[in-house]
């Protein structure tokens, strides 16, 4: 039976998880914007705020920038933790961490695109268009979906699979 306690080094590991994946994430829809639309970090970030708060609120200043990489950082540890707790499950059926990576990335663009952004933000989103979804879906791909797999097989130790193994785990929270 393995247990999964929340310690210290754990809650730190899990944290660092988040730190890394949300900066790649950070950096990545950095230089889409730049890209894309020439539009510097400040205001992606800036954006950000505006979603949660309305646009003409969160217009240029620093506090709103900052307020933008919470809510980013927010968004990307609530992921992150729920990957946490997901990850020993979906092991048992999907044994490739890459595999994993790239269907998670796709959860988190689903969920974002169709249920938490519709819902929670203040942006207005033009009709679905599934050619200018795939560059968003690769980003959340391999911005979080790969390095969160990749880093929590490094975090949770499962026995290799032989036969008939089933993880137990012990969770505090519950």
């Amino acid at each position: 039976m393995a247990k999964i306690h929340f310690s210290k080094l754990l809650i730190k590991k899990i944290l660092l998880a988040g730190l890394i994946a949300g900066t790649i994430d950070i950096i990545a829809a950095f230089i889409d914007a730049w890209f894309s639309f020439h539009a510097t970090p400040q205001k992606v970030l800036n954006g950000i705020a505006g979603g949660a708060i309305g646009e003409e609120n969160a217009a240029g200043s620093f506090l709103m920038m900052i307020f933008g990489l919470l809510i980013h950082f927010f968004i990307v540890y609530s992921y992150t933790f729920f990957f946490y707790f997901i990850y020993p499950g979906l092991k048992k059926i999907i044994r490739s961490n890459i595999v994993l990576g790239i269907l998670y990335g796709l959860f988190i663009w689903a969920t974002m695109r169709f249920i938490i952004l519709p819902t929670l933000s203040q942006v207005q989103f033009a009709p679905f268009k599934i050619t200018k979804a795939f560059k968003p879906m690769l980003i959340l791909i391999g911005a979080i979906g790969i390095p969160l797999s990749l880093m929590m097989s490094r975090i949770i130790k499962l026995p290799k699979a032989s036969g008939n193994n089933f993880i137990e785990i012990e969770n505090p929270m519950i």
